[in-house]
């Protein structure tokens, strides 16, 4: 996911057709606003108006991604234009653009202007009474086909949940004071993050897995994190232990 604030829409779709032309049209490019402790605080830009920003910034990759020659904006953030080749236009394809949206009116956005979601610590409860509902809905009304709606979250397989669930504390115990994550662990079944994380038997983690395919779940990407002791074998073991999924 790449944030939109210090990332001119020109040069992003420049170098999303890039990807797209040498990847054989397989990208799928996803975008947010990011949080202000990040673009603010890192960058030094201003966290203005997040949806607005997103919402001229989408348009902005379709209309280059139109491949006619030219890239454009007209509006409050972006006002700009200047020719835009690519390469054998013929063969190449837009690729998709999801949005990372965790807020009501960004999962509104992502469904009526994108291909769908990239969401984050967004449990079973969370994705079942607001995720999925609201951009499904969004992109009904809009006419567009379902989105993809892909899960991100942090996984770590042992045998000893608990112990799991300790170590998941304190390495996200940043996502605490993040308003973006606490609303979407607001709308979940808590608001600690080492309750939802996936943790424990690779069983367990399976279950899970089927019931968020059965509330809407298109993509599922894990974020393997360590567990005391050895690192390296406690990572290693998640990593192999997922790979077994794909073949169930």
């Amino acid at each position: 996911m790449v944030p939109t604030y210090p990332f001119h829409p020109m040069a992003m779709a420049r170098s999303a057709l890039t990807v797209q032309a040498a990847s054989g049209n397989r990208l799928s490019l996803g975008i947010g606003p990011s949080h202000p402790s990040v673009i603010e605080d890192m960058y030094g830009y201003s966290y203005a108006r997040p949806r607005a920003h997103t919402a001229e910034y989408v348009a902005a990759l379709q209309r280059a991604f139109v491949l006619d020659g030219r890239a454009e904006a007209h509006g409050e953030f972006f006002d700009y234009g200047g020719m835009f080749g690519v390469p054998d236009p013929g063969t190449l394809r837009s690729p998709g653009v999801l949005i990372a949206a965790l807020a009501p009116k960004m999962l509104q956005l992502a469904g009526e202007h994108a291909d769908g979601t990239l969401l984050w610590l967004a449990d079973e409860t969370a994705l079942a009474t607001h995720a999925v509902p609201l951009i499904t809905q969004a992109a009904e009304r809009a006419g567009r086909p379902s989105p993809r709606i892909i899960s991100c979250m942090p996984v770590a397989v042992c045998d000893n949940e608990a112990t799991g669930r300790e170590q998941a504390a304190k390495m996200y115990a940043a996502y605490r004071s993040i308003p973006t994550y606490q609303r979407i662990l607001g709308a979940g079944a808590s608001s600690n993050p080492e309750d939802v994380v996936l943790v424990g038997r690779i069983d367990s983690i399976r279950t899970r897995l089927e019931r968020w395919q059965e509330l809407g779940v298109t993509d599922v990407v894990f974020s393997p994190f360590p567990l005391a002791g050895n690192r390296r074998e406690s990572l290693t073991r998640t990593r192999e232990e997922l790979a077994s999924l794909s073949a169930t």
